[in-house]
């Protein structure tokens, strides 16, 4: 049983609701990145509850994402990798920089890319798995890049706030399609505190 047909955890999956619910009401506004927090928001919720009714509370936000997108079956997980979305935020070009590394700041970006191209080709040792943990590494190193303020001791960061509206555009697609894959495909039937309709709102 899916962890959000559990009436236990029904708390998590009301909040990853009112937070993609929120994301959609502001969806044409101008701050993009507010839209892509509200969307961490929802993966949050989504692999808290994940985490609770497997007994993994002590797992790590990293391993959490690593975990719900391993735990995709098969056909989702080729319906994720080969989206167009996701590969144009892999090929964002330049690479998302993680601004709590000092030396090699590109690496996780860069390691994500030669696994797709590994993948694409082919190689031996290439592994799906293996790819999904180092988007899971991406996708966190963009959150937390967020969360780094835009303010410096000589004022805005101005330069920052553009690079972050840039790759939250990018990021917001991806977050939909992950939630949309974990959760049975809502863009196919509405999923709200319970109800379902045809034509509804995915959220």
């Amino acid at each position: 049983m899916q962890w959000w047909h559990d009436v236990a955890l029904r708390e998590h999956l009301d909040d990853l609701l009112a937070h993609c619910n929120h994301a959609m009401d502001i969806k044409n506004r101008p701050l993009v990145t507010n839209i892509c927090s509200l969307y961490y928001h929802a993966l949050n919720k989504f692999w808290t509850g994940h985490n609770q009714q497997n007994g993994e509370l002590k797992r790590g936000d990293i391993s959490s994402f690593a975990a719900i997108l391993q735990a995709m079956p098969e056909e989702s997980k080729v319906i994720f990798l080969a989206a167009e979305a996701v590969r144009s935020l892999v090929a964002l070009d330049p690479a998302v920089i993680n601004l709590s590394e000092k030396h090699d700041a590109t690496k996780v970006h860069r390691k994500l890319k030669n696994s797709f191209r590994d993948l694409d080709a082919h190689s031996p040792g290439a592994s799906v798995d293996g790819t999904l943990k180092k988007f899971a590494e991406l996708l966190y190193v963009i959150r937390c890049n967020f969360m780094h303020g835009e303010k410096t001791p000589y004022g805005p960061n101005l330069h920052k706030s553009q690079r972050d509206g840039e790759v939250s555009k990018l990021t917001v697609p991806v977050q939909m399609i992950i939630l949309d894959l974990l959760l049975d495909r809502p863009g196919e039937k509405l999923v709200a505190y319970g109800t379902k309709a045809r034509g509804s709102r995915a959220w």
